[in-house]
């Protein structure tokens, strides 16, 4: 199951993806984005695209770094009915932690 896998946690994603958005945003002002390719097969359909952008505001728990910093992702749609039904979204999170001297926590010290 995706994580957009049942109707009442799509609903919710419908809900919280724009604010997520709206953060990322607010973090990076001038963000750039690009696909880089578009496949689909079937119900399927994947995009990759890359996205580059300066770190001006509150990232989650990142303070602004004034650091520029590139990155990718894949994002994985399921449609039903000519809608979205399941959305799975793959970001080099740790890779833009990195570019940008963020902490890394990979996993406990104890």
């Amino acid at each position: 199951m995706g994580v957009g896998s049942s109707p009442r946690v799509f609903h919710a994603l419908t809900l919280t993806v724009p604010k997520i958005a709206a953060d990322f945003r607010a973090a990076f002002p001038d963000l750039e984005c690009s696909v880089d390719l578009i496949l689909a097969e079937g119900d399927l359909v994947a995009g990759r695209w890359s996205a580059r952008g300066t770190n001006t505001g509150l990232w989650g728990s990142v303070e602004p770094t004034g650091k520029r910093a590139e990155f990718s992702a894949v994002n994985i749609f399921r449609f039903a009915n000519g809608k979205v039904v399941e959305i799975w979204n793959h970001r080099d999170d740790l890779g833009l932690r990195e570019q940008l001297g963020a902490p890394i926590y990979a996993g406990s010290t104890g």
